[in-house]
């Protein structure tokens, strides 16, 4: 990519260059008015292609700066959902590891926590940056509800029976997998536009 954007640069440089060297052997033969005119043409033909390349230095600028501004939030929504996630790891590791390890309600369980999070996960709009982006934004903030809802579920069901059955277990375990990779796609999202953010730089140094 990087090549195509110096080729598209270098082009009309070189296609200036050459054309200064023949005027400049076919000037040997001509009288200095007429030199003299063909290197007055030569400059505004030089001063066009400066005033072009101008509009063409700025529209990089600006799409440079629109991705930087969709990646920095991004980066906030993956943050605010990293929060949620950390309480999301914490009973997946507790309770969907084969082994149901009730303890977790009765030591770790936080209902106003969790509350707290999903209000901030539910805050978190699209980034309107790509589909794609947007998608996982959406997934993310629908999957997180439903682990906690479930977790809700079997918190209820600790309090009622002391235990947790096991198709509570199995639901949370598929429930953390979508969560899991909903968060995945936001952080390649993240990356593909960091890979747009450095294309756009390499474009205007060259």
């Amino acid at each position: 990519m990087k090549a195509e954007a110096t080729k598209v640069c270098l082009m009309p440089a070189a296609g200036m260059t050459a054309f200064a060297l023949a005027v400049g052997f076919y000037a040997y033969g001509t009288s200095t008015g007429t030199v003299a005119s063909l290197y007055s043409t030569l400059g505004n033909l030089v001063g066009v292609s400066v005033g072009l390349g101008l509009p063409a230095l700025e529209a990089i600028r600006a799409r440079r700066a629109m991705y930087m501004l969709r990646l920095e939030r991004l980066r906030e929504t993956v943050t605010v959902v990293n929060i949620s996630r950390g309480l999301a790891d914490e009973a997946n590791a507790a309770l969907c590891s084969g082994a149901c390890d009730c303890s977790y309600f009765q030591r770790t369980y936080n209902y106003s926590q969790i509350e707290h999070a999903i209000r901030l996960v539910d805050q978190i709009e699209p980034v309107s940056s790509t589909r794609h982006a947007d998608d996982a934004v959406v997934d993310t903030r629908r999957d997180l509800r439903t682990f906690f809802s479930l977790l809700h579920g079997a918190a209820s069901d600790f309090r009622d029976c002391q235990a947790v059955p096991e198709g509570g277990i199995a639901s949370l375990v598929t429930s953390y997998g979508n969560v899991a990779h909903d968060i995945d796609c936001l952080e390649t999202e993240c990356r593909r536009l960091k890979e747009k953010i450095d294309f756009w730089h390499l474009a205007l140094k060259t």
